[in-house]
């Protein structure tokens, strides 16, 4: 696999139920990646974040936000650590090309699936 695709494979497992540990008391929401997965040798690499930007300029949809974890006394602070989310459909994604299935693009816009 090349590490684009390893990148994909990653927020894939996330969206079907991988959960990463933030610390010891508390993990990544589920369908969440943090970011320094993406960035791990294992995965995508020192570039693992330009990777990223490729497969969204392929037309995958990904949000992020940052991860806010809880503090002692109740309520929340915001970390370092970004969090990626994929928001494309899987049964419309080409794994080996890293993009959408060309059926499903029209005029460089992705087409909802119909379920």
């Amino acid at each position: 696999m090349t590490r684009k695709q390893l990148v994909l494979k990653e927020l894939l497992d996330a969206r079907h139920g991988k959960q990463y540990r933030y610390n010891s008391n508390e993990m990544i929401p589920v369908g969440w990646l943090p970011s320094w997965i993406i960035i791990s040798p294992g995965v995508g690499g020192c570039s693992g974040l330009r990777r990223l930007r490729e497969l969204r300029a392929s037309g995958i949809q990904i949000q992020h936000h940052f991860f806010y974890r809880s503090i002692p006394g109740g309520g929340l602070q915001k970390t370092d650590t970004t969090i990626y989310n994929l928001v494309t459909d899987p049964k419309i994604i080409d794994m080996d090309n890293c993009s959408l299935m060309p059926s499903f693009i029209k005029n460089g816009i992705q087409i909802e699936m119909l379920v």
